[in-house]
């Protein structure tokens, strides 16, 4: 009798774990071995050709302390995030409650419209705003100029404090309609006679928004603040297509004095970048750091949100 339930036990755990083998193999040799042999890199003095030395801690070391790119490349990434992510979701939640509002038409074309420039390609987008801020070419000098508002071009792209705010307008662009998508969503859930009762009550459409919609979207905002600080950490497509490219006053990494090189494109230069000597250990290091410095903002964000939960 306990043979048999041995064996039934048996059967029906096997099924499942066939089912879960591949993707568990996967995971293991694309995902997680990756991830330990990286970290390897990162403590070695790590040689494709030849062998290897152990240095222990010098890459972080030195990345913290002499390395005057690294740091900057975090402030970089961190003040482009300030720039776009809390633009990003107030213009979000301002749209999406505009959509949902009864009486406006064509609801699905401006849902589309939206978020169109997030599934545009990094290429398409560098592009299209290289076009827009060129110094020469560009569309916006050209306009600018004939309305009389500017003497000569402006060059974009090509001064430290104006690649920045095009860098992050640009990244608005192609961000601000994900968020709304998931505004449009959490919407579409909250209870219909919370509004009537508040509208019976004499409230305006302000006050609406301040003491019931937006208090209703807080896990979706919480949960679009996190996803924001994460992928916004890894900056490097866009901003590298449009400070790198044709549009550019010469080929500075980072744009005009580096004032756009954010962590991940600092570590793609120095691993994989054509005068980077190829120092896949310090671009190790500098993934581990950037992850590291992910952690602390996302740690530094959640308490707080646990001080304003128990207030």
């Amino acid at each position: 009798m306990v043979k048999a339930k041995v064996k039934i036990t048996k059967r029906k755990w096997f099924w499942p774990l066939m089912f879960l083998l591949p993707y568990c193999v996967i995971y293991l040799i694309f995902s997680a071995f990756p991830i330990v042999h990286s970290f390897i890199i990162s403590i070695f003095d790590w040689k494709v050709m030849g062998g290897s030395t152990f240095v222990g801690l010098k890459n972080y070391i030195e990345l913290l302390t002499t390395d005057k790119w690294f740091l900057k490349s975090l402030f970089n990434t961190a003040l482009l995030m300030v720039m776009y992510i809390p633009a990003s979701i107030i213009v979000a939640l301002l749209l999406s409650n505009l959509i949902f509002t009864k009486g406006v038409r064509f609801k699905k074309y401006f849902q589309l419209a939206y978020f169109l420039p997030h599934v545009t390609t990094a290429v398409a987008i560098g592009l299209m705003f290289a076009l827009i801020f060129d110094w020469q070419t560009g569309i916006l000098n050209k306009l600018l100029l004939q309305l009389g508002l500017i003497n000569e071009g402006l060059n974009w792209l090509g001064t430290p404090g104006l690649a920045r705010f095009v860098t992050a307008l640009m990244l608005f662009w192609s961000y601000f309609g994900y968020c709304t998508i998931f505004y449009l969503s959490g919407l579409s859930g909250i209870p219909e006679e919370l509004y009537e009762a508040a509208k019976l009550d004499g409230a305006g459409g302000f006050h609406i928004l301040r003491y019931i919609t937006i208090p209703m979207l807080k896990p979706i905002t919480q949960f679009l603040v996190i996803t924001s600080i994460i992928s916004g950490s890894q900056i490097v497509e866009e901003p590298m297509l449009l400070l790198n490219g044709w549009a550019t006053v010469g080929n500075a990494v980072g744009g005009p004095e580096r004032s756009c090189l954010t962590a991940v494109w600092y570590l793609y230069d120095t691993a994989f970048g054509k005068n980077s000597m190829m120092n896949y250990s310090k671009g190790a290091a500098i993934g581990y750091l950037t992850f590291v410095f992910i952690m602390i903002i996302v740690f530094i964000r959640n308490r707080f949100s646990k001080e304003d939960e128990y207030e």
